[in-house]
């Protein structure tokens, strides 16, 4: 087994807390979309913020995916790599509610129906609310062990 600098794993753990915040800012995007697309005021504030979130929006969901994708690959090499084993702990919960997001994220793109489409969506949102917590979770548990 190739065993990496401890630089490098904790880099790799960063690297997941970043991957993980982008892909979940594409669900905030989509609310604060609603949001301002609703709101009356032509404020140029609002004009341009609505302006902004048309072009964004379409930006980060084409990267959506590879980005959760990479967070599965990153997450997993950074705590196999650090414990040299699969342990029950923090990273590993936070590693399995990535990886049903993957597998929910999947199921919406296979989805031909359209309940069920949204059933699975409903889902997909609220592990991305576990997920956050478990990554919050383990970060700040991290923090106390080191």
């Amino acid at each position: 087994m190739i065993t990496l600098p401890y630089k490098t794993l904790k880099l790799l753990g960063w690297t997941t807390v970043i991957l993980v915040s982008l892909s979940a800012t594409f669900y905030f995007l989509l609310l604060i979309n609603k949001k301002v697309q609703r709101s009356k005021s032509n404020h140029p504030i609002t004009t341009k913020l609505k302006r902004l979130l048309r072009k964004l929006i379409p930006f980060i969901h084409s990267y959506h995916s590879a980005l959760g994708t990479a967070a599965l690959i990153t997450g997993i090499v950074h705590g196999y790599s650090l414990l040299q084993s699969v342990e029950f702990h923090s990273g590993y919960l936070l590693w399995i509610s990535i990886s049903f997001m993957g597998i929910t994220g999947l199921s919406m793109k296979i989805s031909k129906n359209k309940s069920f489409y949204k059933r699975i969506r409903m889902i997909h949102r609220v592990i991305m609310f576990i997920t956050l917590l478990l990554l919050t979770y383990h970060i700040l548990s991290m923090k106390l062990l080191l």
